[in-house]
């Protein structure tokens, strides 16, 4: 099911499977990749209960071992209509039988998406409904259109001077310790060459703000809470696809070489009836 919200400056449409935002349209201009399959198929997924992959695609919990792939289940489920108003909507997830076996825990995942002017909201709230402590992370993975070449583009983050980086190893898992990463003015040049070496390019302490500039025109601002420090930046490969994702994430993925449990791994926890929520906004240049 599409859902579609509207106000006088936005229009944007959301589907019921991920609770994925499909498309934002302002001023006759789409804002959201528009999922080309022969380059990446997807528009804006939300990522729970992992961000990126898992060594072996398993992790274990209380000495049981279990099966998730990368990115987590919640971009492939059917969330169910809570609320629709005209500029806003709220969808929501719970545990079932196909979670069960992969993630057991009973969760609420509300997701709910507001239009104020040319900003869009969103709000993930995460509700550990179950009596135990758990585990999990969060993320955001919008694909956001670009025209052109992607060395044209560069990231102006509110943090201005020096960044934390974690760097990706050849595995694609991430090399723990973060290093200083200075910046110019707060601008972090956008090439083809160091996002298709890197696979993913991640970043801490941006300061909760960044900018997505054209020629040095601002073409988007996000907005992210505090409790998500990592900001993530790719592209599909060495591909002509006009796009870039800018995802702000709670935590990110580990050595490739530790094994991955949940007891014990760096991530995000909740207790027994307990909830988090998540803010992110952008702002459009319309």
């Amino acid at each position: 099911m599409i859902y579609t919200i509207k106000n006088d400056s936005l229009t944007a449409m959301v589907s019921s499977k991920g609770a994925e935002l499909i498309s934002v349209i302002g001023a006759g201009k789409e804002f959201i990749w528009q999922a080309d399959k022969s380059y990446w198929g997807r528009h804006a997924p939300i990522l729970f209960p992992v961000c990126g992959r898992l060594l072996d695609s398993k992790y274990t919990l209380g000495g049981t071992s279990y099966k998730m792939g990368s990115h987590g289940f919640a971009r492939d489920m059917e969330f169910e209509l809570k609320e629709c108003g005209e500029d806003h909507l709220s969808l929501v997830l719970k545990n079932n039988e196909s979670t069960a076996g992969v993630y057991p825990f009973d969760f609420t995942l509300s997701v709910r998406y507001s239009l104020c002017g040319a900003s869009l909201t969103m709000d993930i709230e995460v509700k550990n409904d179950s009596d135990k402590l758990m585990p999990y992370m969060i993320g955001w993975h919008p694909g956001f259109c670009i025209e052109g070449l992607i060395d044209d583009y560069s990231i102006k983050v509110k943090n201005g001077k020096t960044v934390k980086r974690n760097y990706m190893k050849p595995s694609l898992f991430i090399e723990p310790e973060a290093v200083d990463y200075p910046l110019y003015d707060g601008i972090f040049k956008l090439t083809e060459k160091e996002i298709y070496g890197e696979d993913t390019l991640i970043f801490s302490n941006i300061g909760g703000e960044s900018q997505l500039l054209h020629n040095g025109e601002t073409v988007l601002t996000i907005k992210q809470s505090d409790n998500l420090p990592y900001y993530a930046i790719w592209k599909a490969p060495y591909s002509g696809a006009e796009y870039i994702c800018l995802e702000p994430w709670s935590d990110i993925p580990a050595d490739g070489v530790t094994p991955e449990c949940f007891d014990t791994r760096k991530m995000s926890r909740l207790e027994g009836g307990k909830a988090e929520s998540y803010l992110f906004t952008v702002e459009f240049a319309i």
